[in-house]
């Protein structure tokens, strides 16, 4: 069972960054990967005491998740289409982000303890190099966020090779997260 958590740990991240529509309703919505986190947190927490740091932010992920269901839904974002409405919406995007970046540090934190324990050193260097990657991305995107109703169109065009490489490492982390569960004896079935 508990060998599972890396596998939730990539299927989370795969809910976190990929928003997948059919008509009005997302297929893949944030607080279903918050709670594969939260379930991964669960299971490690007994690995490592660092894991308990982030199951009450992970908590408050899954809640700010929910408003993904309001805010992307195009039909009813006319009814809330204001400028007080989007600055919200942005602010709790920043919010998310924000702890969200917090939650992955610890993950990556704890996973390379592990690894490193293990002497897998090569896919612990990895971690925290794509996390590095992954951290310049993630505080870009949150300054900017706040800020992209009133910058000129072009930074949006830069925007869009930060935010794809936000995409690519978020992703290639849960990857990473992923193959743990082959050097990770203690897990079990």
């Amino acid at each position: 069972m508990r060998r599972n958590a890396y596998e939730n740990l990539f299927w989370g991240m795969i809910f976190i960054f990929f928003n997948f529509y059919i008509n009005i309703l997302n297929i893949l919505p944030n607080f279903v990967g918050y709670i594969l986190i939260l379930l991964a947190v669960n299971n490690l927490v007994y690995r490592r005491d660092i894991f308990n740091k982030i199951k009450i932010p992970t908590i408050i992920l899954v809640a700010l998740g929910l408003r993904d269901i309001f805010s992307q839904n195009y039909q009813m974002g006319n009814m809330f289409n204001t400028a007080n409405t989007r600055w919200v919406l942005s602010i709790l995007t920043s919010l998310e982000s924000i702890i969200f970046l917090y939650v992955m540090y610890i993950l990556c934190e704890g996973i390379v303890d592990i690894l490193n324990e293990k002497g897998v050193y090569t896919l612990s260097d990895n971690i925290k190099k794509t996390f590095k990657i992954f951290m310049i991305s993630s505080i870009i995107g949150i300054i900017y966020s706040p800020l992209s109703m009133y910058l000129p169109v072009q930074i949006s065009v830069i925007m869009l090779i930060i935010a794809a490489l936000y995409v690519v490492t978020g992703v290639y982390l849960g990857y990473l997260f992923k193959t743990v569960k082959n050097y990770d004896s203690e897990i079990g079935n």
